[in-house]
């Protein structure tokens, strides 16, 4: 009787230590689970930190190459108009301001006095028509404009100056992209 008791007792010792284990065993599991979980959210948070700074980076080059690929510099010389009595007049490029406002321009007055009148400048919705203000009235003014006009084949492509536009956009949001893919696919791959 005592050795069936002792018997019993340590199957239900063994018992119950196994039981322990196996449960003890499922914790550590999920437990490492988990933290492979955070460790991967963790690298790919990286992963997306280092290709937002690369974006930062290189996008000044980025935005620069894409404005020359869309714009040809031009200067127009000897442009004049008269000023109406309340000192306003229009002039007229022979290309199209790439840009809506005065951005890439420069608007010099040559004639009757020489003075910077780019802030004096409204591009109009054509991008053609140059409408200045805060002239003398009743004076005729000559002009030189340095402006940037929308390059040949840029204008004949089809979407092409619009996709230009958005190019910079475009490369940030694929670097983050890159970044979260590459980061998650890096530290999967160390981790499991």
């Amino acid at each position: 009787m005592l050795s069936h008791r002792i018997g019993y007792s340590l199957s239900s010792v063994l018992a119950l230590t196994g039981s322990s284990l196996t449960i003890r065993g499922l914790e550590i599991v999920r437990a490492t689970k988990k933290t492979m979980s955070i460790l991967k959210g963790i690298s790919a948070l990286f992963g997306l930190l280092l290709c937002t700074a690369f974006a930062i980076a290189f996008l000044p080059n980025v935005a620069d190459l894409v404005n020359t690929s869309r714009t040809d510099p031009a200067v127009e010389t000897g442009l004049t108009c008269t000023t109406n009595g309340a000192g306003d007049c229009t002039i007229t490029l022979a290309d199209a301001h790439m840009h809506a406002d005065t951005s890439g321009m420069t608007v010099d007055e040559t004639s009757p006095s020489t003075a910077d009148r780019t802030s004096n400048t409204t591009v109009g919705a054509d991008r053609v028509t140059l409408s200045l203000t805060g002239l003398a009235a009743i004076t005729l003014y000559t002009f030189t404009v340095d402006y940037e006009k929308v390059d040949a084949q840029a204008s004949t492509a089809t979407g092409l100056p619009d996709f230009l536009n958005l190019a910079p956009i475009i490369f940030v949001l694929m670097m983050l992209v890159v970044g979260v893919i590459v980061g998650g696919a890096a530290m999967s791959r160390t981790f499991n």
